[in-house]
């Protein structure tokens, strides 16, 4: 619908979630696995694209909707399985590699962790935190984190930086040179320099 404070249940999707609840979480659930965390990924590219128009036409809407888009998916986890989020997912590779944001900016993945925050905030969850930015290499998401991290009222909802061992070929991306690397002890300088 038009309004992003109203729920409209009926046109949220939650077949993949419901399935990962009843398929993947409940199985790795009875083996003691309870750090749980959502992917309700923001995507202009497929899952959510009737959004790059409104960021267009309008941007506080926009992030409204970014919002609503997220919430809803923490609310139904809750109020469905009694299960609270710790952490939210709310991109993956925004930026770069699927570039699922289409020609955002740091500055944008600052104003949507500030949109999404506050509303999970306002819909009761007081502890969940955002796991960003799950960008495509550690060099990416070093930099878009720092950007949304300098945002002071941005930073007070983040609880985790994600990021892919990608491009193939890099030594984090095959099993064979984390053996020979970090594996056997000796890490690779360029590889690990930036995690600390």
């Amino acid at each position: 619908n038009n309004g992003p404070f109203t729920y409209n249940w009926k046109g949220f999707n939650f077949i993949i979630s419901n399935n990962l609840k009843k398929s993947l979480y409940d199985a790795a659930s009875s083996y003691g696995a309870d750090n749980l965390f959502l992917a309700p990924d923001i995507n202009l590219r497929w899952g959510t694209k009737w959004m790059d128009s409104l960021r267009t036409a309008n941007y506080d809407g926009y992030l409204q909707e970014c919002a609503e888009f997220v919430t809803a998916f923490a609310i139904q986890w809750r109020d469905s399985f009694n299960l609270v989020p710790k952490y939210i997912m709310i991109f993956n590779e925004p930026l770069n590699g699927n570039n699922e944001l289409l020609n955002a900016t740091a500055q944008d993945l600052a104003n949507i962790t500030k949109a999404v925050g506050s509303r999970l905030r306002k819909e009761g969850f007081p502890d969940t935190k955002i796991l960003l930015p799950n960008s495509e290499t550690v060099a990416a998401a070093y930099n878009e984190a720092s950007v949304v991290l300098a945002d002071t009222a941005a930073r007070k909802y983040i609880g985790a930086i994600g990021y892919h061992s990608y491009p193939y070929g890099s030594t984090y991306s095959d099993i064979n040179m984390i053996l020979s690397s970090s594996g056997s002890g000796i890490p690779t300088p360029s590889d690990t320099s930036i995690r600390y």
